[in-house]
């Protein structure tokens, strides 16, 4: 692993942020933190930020950060996409506590307007893209 992408700075999300930096650390391997640039302060060890809709390319992957405050103020969300352009390859969206299957996450730092407009900009995403979420609140939602 070299790289950790952080959405938000609640501890589920982060909470071993600095324990694997000190374990690769010890053996002498780099992790890089990666976040977005509204409050990277907030996210523990964090050597990256991303602006919104920044990418980086790794291999043949290019993820995209995308701001979803709502959840908090300074959630992201990371848009994982395949680099060659014949590729088949479906997109993928890590959305964490913006998203849901039939809800969103709650307001916890952020506000109802900030996480409609949030959510308007996941709406803009190709239907066919896999979103993959940070916690299974289906049955509840539903």
């Amino acid at each position: 692993m070299r790289y950790i992408f952080s959405t938000h700075r609640h501890a589920d999300h982060v909470g071993g942020n600095l324990e694997w930096k000190e374990e690769k650390m010890s053996k002498g391997q780099e992790l890089d933190i990666i976040t977005g640039a509204l409050k990277p302060d907030n996210i523990p060890g964090h050597t990256q930020t991303m602006k919104d809709l920044e990418t980086m390319t790794i291999g043949d992957i290019c993820i995209a950060c995308m701001e979803t405050p709502g959840h908090t103020e300074d959630h992201v969300s990371f848009i994982v996409t395949h680099v060659t352009p014949t590729s088949t390859k479906i997109p993928f969206l890590f959305c964490a506590d913006t998203l849901f299957i039939a809800g969103c996450g709650r307001l916890l730092g952020g506000t109802a307007e900030q996480l409609f407009f949030s959510l308007q900009k996941l709406m803009h995403l190709p239907n066919e893209t896999l979103v993959f979420c940070a916690h299974e609140y289906t049955l509840a939602n539903l």
